[in-house]
């Protein structure tokens, strides 16, 4: 799910504030001592010392809140390319019938319709089955875009996206893996690994453990993010008014695209509902991660479960409510 470039846009002036408080004590510090040697010589040096450590101290703090900003986009987006495409293939995985995977053209390749999902649109998607036993179904299916196919919200994709399958479908210890071959969506480069695995299939829902590994997104201009994760999703299907939602737990790390290390850890799992996705609100509803990168932390409380697009970040002991936007 897509919901990137958004944080941190509004509040990093106000994080410098405390840091200027601390370096500005420090110079009336320096200045009063000086002042009370009554030696003007060493009192110019030492305004000229304080100041270039007031600017120093300046220039640290914007260049932290930069790098809390930058992180916390590019986990965004990175997360974002990995759960639609997580999305989109899952998609295609309920589209054939259990017959289909199984085997049922004896090995051959077929070509499957998914349809209600614009985002398909112009794209073959093809099913080869690797066995024919009934109860322990094998196989891959192939989205394939070709050399570019734009969807109606002017989205442009290109190359594949491979799921391999094994297991009867959300069955426990069945499992899928998403792959990459040449993939792009609008001219950024998505590699790596997705393996998703039932582990609990009850009357409250379906539970799969999700692993990331060699997650890799590489920008026009060069310059990559990368993403390791260990997740635990599970769906719930029919609470208070029939309609599915998703909790996501777990942990995240990789690099920026300023090479700068991240960590996030989901402290309140993260919830996703149906209605809210078809509003177009496809950020969580509700949970709350921390973010790390060099030190600093950002928390990011995504509310009580309302529909909306709203998010209350906490930085420094500073809190402040954005609006999400892509």
């Amino acid at each position: 799910m897509v919901f990137n470039r958004f944080f941190a846009r509004s509040w990093a002036p106000e994080v410098t504030k405390p840091g200027r408080g601390r370096c500005m004590a420090l110079f009336l510090k320096v200045e009063s001592k000086n002042y009370n040697s009554m030696i003007k010589k060493s009192l110019f040096l030492t305004f000229v010392s304080a100041f270039l450590f007031f600017a120093s101290c300046e220039e640290e703090i914007t260049q932290i809140n930069t790098q809390q900003k930058d992180a916390a986009e590019d986990q965004s987006i990175v997360d974002g390319y990995f759960n639609e495409a997580n999305d989109m293939s899952t998609r295609a995985f309920q589209t054939p019938s259990s017959s289909d995977l199984s085997g049922r053209a004896n090995g051959k390749t077929i070509t499957i319709t998914v349809t209600g999902d614009t985002r398909f649109n112009g794209a073959t998607v093809t099913l080869e089955s690797t066995t024919t036993n009934a109860f322990a179904p094998q196989g891959k299916i192939t989205v394939d875009f070709g050399a570019g196919k734009t969807d109606p919200n002017g989205v442009t994709r290109k190359g594949k996206m491979i799921l391999t399958y094994s297991g009867l479908r959300f069955i426990p210890e069945s499992f899928t893996e998403l792959t990459f071959d040449n993939y792009f969506i609008n001219n950024v480069k998505i590699e790596g690994k997705r393996r998703v695995t039932t582990t609990v299939l009850d009357n409250t829902g379906i539970t799969f453990n999700v692993k990331d590994t060699g997650g890799k997104a590489t920008f026009a201009d060069g310059k990559i993010i990368t993403r390791e994760a260990t997740l635990i999703q599970k769906l719930t299907i029919g609470g208070a008014n029939g309609q599915p939602s998703w909790s996501v737990s777990g942990t995240a790390s990789g690099t920026t695209r300023e090479s700068k290390n991240y960590q996030l850890v989901i402290e309140k799992a993260l919830v996703y509902k149906a209605q809210c996705i078809a509003a177009k609100i496809v950020v969580p509803v509700e949970g709350i991660a921390i973010l790390t990168v060099d030190g600093i932390v950002l928390t990011v409380d995504y509310g009580n479960g309302e529909c909306d697009n709203k998010a209350t970040l906490t930085v420094a002991g500073i809190t402040q409510e954005i609006t999400i936007t892509e």
